[in-house]
């Protein structure tokens, strides 16, 4: 086994011993915005414990053909962490990813994408909560949320 596996493998455990379950559901969101105006560029980790989605991002060092590059820009990185309860998901529906970043910075809602959008341009799931605040992720595993 790799020490990259056996990494993600301690990380795994100590996650579910923080939140006190079995991870049940796991993906990786690939891009990800809400309608707090927080974008992650570079995705989230989705996981799911006792009814629970929690999501998470990592720093990331920007990369060339494998190769670290300086942060020029020296941006202090702020962890990224939220959750919410599987009862208060209100809604899912697909849209452009477009459209979600339009939602994001107008406070609009995002139209559901057509099969034409769905099929041929990117396109995130968005998922409205009971409270009106939404959430997008796109998704490796598209049913992620079924």
């Amino acid at each position: 086994m790799a020490e990259t596996d056996l990494d993600a493998q301690d990380f795994l455990r100590k996650l579910e011993e923080t939140h006190g379950g079995k991870i049940d559901k796991k993906s990786f969101s690939l891009w990800y915005g809400d309608s707090e105006g927080n974008i992650r560029e570079f995705g989230v980790f989705l996981y799911r414990i006792n009814g629970v989605y929690y999501y998470e991002d990592f720093k990331r060092r920007a990369s060339i053909l494998g190769f670290t590059v300086p942060d020029k820009k020296q941006n202090e990185y702020v962890k990224f962490e939220r959750s919410f309860n599987t009862e208060d998901v209100q809604s899912t529906e697909v849209v452009r990813k477009a459209e979600a970043r339009k939602a994001i910075e107008t406070g609009r809602s995002a139209k559901k994408a057509g099969l034409f959008s769905r099929l041929f341009l990117d396109t995130v799931l968005k998922v409205q909560l009971k409270d009106s605040t939404f959430r997008f992720f796109q998704l490796v595993e598209k049913d992620f949320f079924n």
